[in-house]
């Protein structure tokens, strides 16, 4: 069997044609002497001789992108005028509280810009969505 593991072909009487493979190919040629012998009875693998180049990556298409920021600008503005519309009364209630009546004029004082800044908010995420849903799912062509 040590003919089958340096390449050489074997006869009958070793066990030619044993290999539980149906489709073997026969085996390689022998090394000739003062060379390695091979690993097995199939050829090394076969290495590629150019090296490997990275496929870029594909681009989105610009209207998605600009939808993907609207939407996170239109979040985080939205998170912060609801804060400014409850800032004064989160204050309240951590200053101990006091006269009511004077806070309730104190806080109508942020609800308008807290409102807008909220309304600001809610149109850039409903337009970042509507970007994201219709942009294209491919790049335009060049």
């Amino acid at each position: 069997m040590t003919a089958a593991r340096y390449g050489e072909a074997m006869t009958h009487s070793e066990g030619a044609g044993q290999h539980p493979s149906t489709n073997a190919a026969p085996l390689p040629p022998a090394p000739p002497p003062g060379y390695p012998p091979r690993y097995g009875p199939y050829p090394p693998p076969v290495r590629p001789y150019a090296p490997r180049v990275r496929q870029p990556s594909p681009r989105m298409h610009p209207l998605r992108i600009c939808g993907i920021v609207a939407t996170v600008l239109g979040f985080f503005t939205a998170v912060m005028g609801g804060i400014i519309v409850v800032l004064p009364y989160g204050l309240f209630l951590l200053g101990g509280g006091g006269n009511v009546d004077a806070f309730y004029g104190f806080a109508d004082s942020f609800k308008a810009p807290g409102l807008t800044v909220f309304a600001i908010g809610a149109v850039l995420l409903v337009l970042g969505i509507v970007g994201i849903i219709t942009g294209k799912s491919r790049p335009p062509r060049r």
